[in-house]
Formats: structure tokens, C-alpha cells, sequence
């Protein structure tokens, strides 16, 4: 008799301790699961914030883009003549074009050159 309530004695242990080691792995799982989702909350989240960082880059590099072709289309719109200008100043364009206009304003440099050497020396 002693024997089988030492048995029955050490078969309730046995299930207590198997009970109480479910119960721990089912309390792992649930704090396995929970780190995940938080992991798994904390990836989405930086990658939202890579997503967004990117974006006003993207947008910073626009605007200053956008801002340069302004300040050149300025620039170029000045150093260009208007219709008006070129219309008023077409016959002085087309002697400057001539080529022998062009010789000949190359031989009064040379020679404003030659005076101001001959001045400075």
C-alpha cells in the first residue's frame, strides 16, 4: 500500500510539474509574442520615419533645384536683349557680325595693347 501511494504521490508531482511548465512555456510564448509585436512596432516605425525623412529630402532637393533654374532663366533673361533691343539695334548687330568688322575691332585692341605697353614701359 505504501508503495502505490508513494507512486500516486510521485505521479501528482510529476503533473504538477508538468502543469506548472506549460503554464511557464505558455508564459514564454505570450512574452515571446508581445516582443514581437513590439519589435516588429519599433521596425515599422523607423521605417515610417526613413520613408519621411526621404520624402522631405526629396522635397528639399526639388525646391532647391526649383530655385537655381529661377536664378538662371533670371540670369540669362538679363544678359539676353529683348525682341525690342534686337529690332532697334539689328543694323549695328549685322556690321558687328561682318567679318571684316570683326578684323578690324581685333587690330584696334591690338593696337590699345601696343600704346599702353609703349606707355607703361
Amino acid at each position: 500500500m505504501a508503495f502505490i501511494s508513494r507512486q500516486l504521490q510521485e505521479q501528482a508531482t510529476m503533473k504538477a510539474r508538468c502543469a506548472r511548465g506549460a503554464a511557464e512555456r505558455e508564459e514564454q510564448r505570450r512574452v515571446r509574442e508581445s516582443s514581437d509585436r513590439d519589435a516588429q512596432a519599433a521596425f515599422e516605425e523607423e521605417k515610417q520615419k526613413a520613408v519621411e525623412r526621404k520624402k522631405k529630402e526629396k522635397e528639399n532637393a526639388d525646391f532647391l533645384q526649383q530655385q537655381i533654374n529661377q536664378k538662371t532663366m533670371e540670369k540669362r533673361a538679363k544678359e539676353q536683349m529683348t525682341e525690342v533691343e534686337q529690332a532697334m539695334n539689328k543694323e549695328r548687330l549685322d556690321r558687328a557680325k561682318k567679318p571684316e568688322t570683326l578684323q578690324m575691332v581685333a587690330q584696334h585692341k591690338l593696337r590699345q595693347v601696343g600704346a599702353a605697353a609703349k606707355r607703361g614701359a
